[in-house]
């Protein structure tokens, strides 16, 4: 069984690894970064603020889950991204996976692949914005780029070879964990992935319930700030 847990916000050093201490490699700020934006998209989604392709917004969720971070996830994430591939598939049992690639000369740092981050400038100290598309996202984005998901927010098997399907895996409300990992070795590249659990992109069922958001949580999950439902720990 998966283990998650609820992490705490580093913001400040890059190189503390206190989350997932098995997996050496990576870093809790590209964790933290990770699961922040992730679950900031869900609940904007949820409080009916995601505008799809021609600019209708997508109904409100009553299910959608907090995620939590899960370091098996990342383990299997970091198997994707050392492939140095974006056609990696050996992804674990019931798992979803999206995957990444973006040059270095467009992202300096490892974060910067993943997610977007305000970084500070050894040189002047002064805070400078990173402008290049990230990983989550351009995930996040397909939404808005592709005539896919209908009202009915409903995921069919033509979604199954469009973009759109990386932003229904970020945004499948009966998803409860993710874990995240950028490459290291891979030459002029990075590599970023995220793999969810339980994966969704189930053919005819929905992304998510419509209706208020909370109103259909979960047994055992609460609502929390943003409108998501989370477990106890998350309240």
């Amino acid at each position: 069984m998966l283990q998650s847990r609820t992490i705490m916000i580093y913001t400040r050093v890059s190189g503390i690894n206190q989350i997932c201490t098995g997996n050496p490699g990576m870093n809790d700020r590209i964790r933290t970064r990770a699961l922040e934006m992730t679950n900031y998209r869900r609940s904007r989604l949820a409080r009916g603020f995601v505008s799809k392709f021609n600019g209708r917004r997508l109904p409100m969720a009553a299910d959608m889950i907090k995620l939590r971070y899960n370091c098996s996830l990342e383990t299997s994430a970091k198997a994707a991204v050392d492939s140095c591939t974006t056609s990696y598939s050996n992804i674990p049992s019931g798992v979803q996976q999206n995957i990444y690639s973006i040059p270095k000369s467009r992202a300096h740092f490892r974060v910067d692949a993943i997610t977007e981050v305000r970084l500070l400038n050894g040189i002047s100290g002064m805070y400078r914005n990173v402008k290049v598309v990230k990983a989550i996202k351009d995930w996040w984005s397909q939404v808005r780029r592709t005539d896919a998901i209908g009202m009915k927010v409903t995921y069919r098997a033509k979604h199954q070879s469009s973009p759109v399907s990386w932003f229904t895996r970020m945004a499948w409300a009966k998803t409860t964990t993710l874990g995240c990992a950028v490459s290291q070795n891979c030459g002029s590249m990075w590599y970023a992935a995220c793999h969810y659990y339980p994966g969704g992109n189930t053919v005819d069922d929905v992304v998510y319930m419509k209706g208020y958001p909370c109103t259909t949580c979960p047994l055992g999950y609460f609502c929390t700030t943003g409108l998501l439902c989370g477990a106890a720990a998350d309240i």
